[in-house]
């Protein structure tokens, strides 16, 4: 299409929604809780803790389910596949904080391989990722002479 020029007349599609007076979205399957929050799209479902963050989305057969810790920050999820009462967990990972931040010093990505993220800061000031994977039950990881290796935080 040439900027400035119309929509052909001929092959759109024309679709239309309604809008509450607070400017949601009110079409069918969308709803949401008093404090406006969403709580529901077509095929999806959204629940939320005391203090407005997500707590767990259900979209399908999958679902995501979020942790916080004593700071009321995202400890934690974890990814899973299942319907009504059976779930498997397909994926997790922990978010570890050093300071009152909310961005974590370091992030195991995955709880099974225990793959680490380590946020750094550059001699810029800039932020850097650094990814980590940490072998576990490999004895020559942690023991090679040769070998430096900084342990995973606790």
């Amino acid at each position: 299409m040439t900027s400035g020029l119309g929509c052909t007349a001929t092959g759109g599609t024309t679709t239309n929604q309604t809008y509450d007076g607070a400017d949601r979205l009110v079409d069918t399957g969308y709803t949401y809780d008093a404090f406006g929050r969403t709580t529901a799209l077509p095929g999806s479902t959204i629940g939320y803790y005391a203090n407005d963050l997500a707590h767990q989305q259900t979209s399908g057969g999958k679902r995501q389910t979020w942790q916080l810790d004593a700071s009321l920050r995202f400890r934690s999820f974890k990814t899973e596949t299942g319907s009504g009462s059976t779930w498997t967990q397909t994926g997790s990972k922990v978010n570890h904080y050093s300071s009152d931040g909310d961005n974590p010093r370091w992030i195991t990505e995955d709880t099974t391989t225990g793959a680490l993220t380590r946020n750094v800061t550059s001699p810029h000031g800039r932020p850097r990722r650094h990814h980590q994977q940490v072998r576990r039950n490999d004895p020559a990881a942690h023991h090679h002479p040769r070998r430096h290796r900084t342990p995973a935080p606790t």
